[in-house]
């Protein structure tokens, strides 16, 4: 009958079949398996593709104009939690990724000579010389920390050019959450 799958139980071999009448395993499924849950580690899985939300993207953001040492700031969307491989900066500037907007306020008048402290909601920082890619190694991974999680990422970016000028922020990230 069309629509029906067939089921066929081996009692002799102890092996089932759903959509099949030759099971060769103990259990044989031709056919999609949906569940609500799966037990075991999964370790003896084959022939399963990706399927992760591990990919890598690049997004960027632009600030509104600068005046010469000034900050502005822009959030980019990205990733709930993401790596940092590449950062290109569109002119001379010195970029500050953070986990929260509140991280971000506090850091406000830390000099450019200054480490951030632990725990301050610095991802990284970036110091270019002009229009440049940056490679991150060794790798930095950050998050975004909001109460209610979001896929926002929170950047600073001190202005060095010299003249006043809206400054392009390019992530190339790895996102590791949606």
């Amino acid at each position: 009958m069309p629509g029906k799958s067939r089921q066929t139980a081996n009692l002799v071999s102890t092996r089932t079949g759903i959509g099949t009448t030759t099971p060769v395993t103990n259990l044989n499924i031709v056919g999609v398996i949906t569940a609500t849950k799966f037990f075991g580690d999964g370790s003896g899985l084959s022939g399963v593709s990706g399927g992760g939300s591990a990919n890598r993207e690049s997004i960027s953001g632009i600030t509104t104009e600068i005046s010469v040492n000034g900050i502005g700031n822009t959030d980019i969307v990205g990733s709930k939690s993401y790596s940092i491989l590449n950062v290109g900066i569109s002119t001379a500037a010195w970029v500050r990724i953070y986990t929260d907007s509140d991280s971000r306020l506090n850091d406000l008048n830390r000099l450019i000579t200054d480490d951030p402290l632990t725990g301050s909601g610095v991802v990284a920082e970036f110091i270019s010389t002009g229009s440049t890619i940056i490679r991150s190694s060794p790798v930095p991974t950050g998050y975004n920390n909001d109460l209610v999680t979001t896929n926002l990422i929170y950047v600073s970016a001190q202005n060095l050019s010299g003249i006043s000028t809206t400054i392009t922020i390019n992530l190339t990230i790895l996102k590791l959450e949606a």
